[in-house]
């Protein structure tokens, strides 16, 4: 930092590109010593010489972005957008669509974040945080289709405890935002079918004997109560936990010993 500022210095009877260098490689130095102050002078005193220098209108946009310069940010990354954008990557421009989306959600323009979003979705449906940008700002508009959607789409990328957690959310989601018990069901029993060992769903079932099982679902703090309220029953009638016992079940009861 100090032999470049020193050489920015001198270069001020230099050619006006090379001044241009100087400064830019200033503005990346202290950039990434996190002097974000003394690097937007740089990058400014950069951009000042050559507006059309796509290292130096990234770096504006960045440091804009990082200090919540939302207007300024905004303009650079729109400029890189209409002039460079064919020197993008895939990958750099769903980036910039997803901060374009991030400012305008928090200059309270809800829908045209959504469209930068949607745009940034259109080259990477699974791009992460973009799509828990979208989840966040329809969770809070209460529109639950559409997190369930998203979180859809989240799964199609997501391993095997996380697409559990995400099955789980859009359960309850089902069942307790669209009182929808049928498709709650689904999206449970498709959880037990991603790891059976599953702690918050587990899968009851009758034994079918008479008929076709009848199937339930239950959080295991659910059966861990029911289990618990059992056994202090049983103490209440004298039982001791390990004492032996007998079980009597299905056709046997009421048989004599000669019909068992």
């Amino acid at each position: 930092e100090p032999l470049l500022e020193m050489l920015v210095r001198k270069g001020v009877k230099k050619e006006p590109a090379e001044q241009q260098k100087l400064q830019y490689l200033l503005g990346e130095v202290t950039m990434r010593l996190d002097k974000d102050d003394k690097a937007l002078k740089a990058y400014q005193a950069s951009y000042n010489i050559d507006a059309t220098h796509l290292p130096t209108l990234k770096g504006i946009a960045a440091l804009h972005y990082k200090k919540a310069d939302w207007e300024k940010a905004f303009k650079f990354y729109q400029l890189i957008l209409v002039h460079h954008r064919e020197a993008q990557t895939d990958a750099e421009i769903v980036d910039i669509f997803y901060r374009l989306g991030i400012i305008k959600r928090e200059q309270n323009e809800r829908r045209k974040a959504l469209n930068m979003f949607d745009k940034a979705l259109e080259i990477d449906a699974h791009h992460r945080v973009t799509l828990e940008a979208v989840i966040d700002l329809h969770t809070k508009q209460s529109e639950w289709e559409q997190v369930i959607h998203f979180k859809k789409q989240l799964m199609e990328v997501a391993d095997a405890d996380e697409k559990l957690k995400l099955l789980s959310e859009v359960g309850d989601i089902w069942q307790e935002k669209l009182t929808n018990s049928q498709k709650a069901i689904a999206s449970f029993r498709e959880a037990l079918d991603v790891k059976k060992d599953h702690r918050d769903v587990l899968r009851i079932t009758t034994s079918g004997s008479t008929g076709r099982p009848f199937v339930c679902y239950a959080d295991r703090e659910q059966l861990e109560f029911r289990w618990a309220a059992t056994m202090r029953a049983q103490e209440w009638t004298g039982y001791a936990f390990g004492d032996p016992c007998v079980r009597l079940w299905h056709q046997t009861l009421g048989m004599s010993k000669s019909q068992a």
